[in-house]
């Protein structure tokens, strides 16, 4: 994050799978705790 900044970044976003309750407790306390949308994956039928 202080890379990030020093560069000139305001913000920072990541992506984590729904069901992944370990990595998403992990984010949560590294203050990524706002999800902003969620990607759908569509399938051929």
């Amino acid at each position: 994050m202080a890379w990030g900044a020093r560069r000139g970044a305001i913000a920072a976003g990541l992506q984590v799978q729904a069901d992944n309750h370990v990595a998403q407790s992990v984010y949560r306390r590294l203050r990524f705790d706002r999800e902003f949308y969620r990607y759908r994956y569509r399938r051929a039928p």
